[in-house]
């Protein structure tokens, strides 16, 4: 479950001071997340057609913003 907030550097910091000190002398190969937890929550899986249909309107909606030739660049 993520923390939901932001990590403080304090707490990164913990874990690079852990890692560049003997405490993980035994730790080899390993990618260590220190991200609060994000790592263990997973993305809903969106099929091709859900993630054409909100690209399609995320687009229409830049459009209709009126920004005149910018909103041509998409």
């Amino acid at each position: 479950m993520p923390l939901g907030r932001v990590g403080e550097p304090e707490e990164v910091g913990d874990a690079v001071v852990w890692l560049a000190g003997s405490g993980s002398s035994w730790v080899t190969g390993q990618n260590i997340a220190v991200d609060g937890g994000h790592t263990l929550r997973r993305a809903p899986i969106l099929s091709r057609l859900s993630v054409l249909a909100w690209v399609t309107k995320s687009i229409q909606n830049f459009r209709n913003l009126g920004l005149g030739p910018m909103a041509k660049v998409f």
